[in-house]
């Protein structure tokens, strides 16, 4: 998919975001197993997390990426953290 040196990483978080869609939504529901609705990265910076959320954006044709940063989720006011 074209980031250098994390192939391996996006396809091991490829594989496991997906693997869920290949099955019937029967087999899901007699299993208990609920779809992937969305993908927390982190780790520190320069790791590629931003490069690995386009290309699976990119891939799979996502019109409006969302990327947040982390201290903007534990503040009330978008902005203000």
């Amino acid at each position: 998919m074209g980031i250098g040196g994390l192939d391996e990483e996006l396809f091991n978080i490829f594989r496991r975001t997906f693997a869920s869609r290949r099955y019937s939504n029967a087999t899901i529901k007699r299993f208990g197993i609920k779809h992937v609705k969305g993908i927390l990265l982190f780790g520190p910076p320069g790791t590629g997390k931003t490069l690995i959320a386009r290309q699976l954006a990119k891939a799979l044709n996502v019109k409006d990426l969302k990327i947040v940063n982390g201290p903007e989720i534990f503040s009330k006011f978008v902005g203000e953290s």
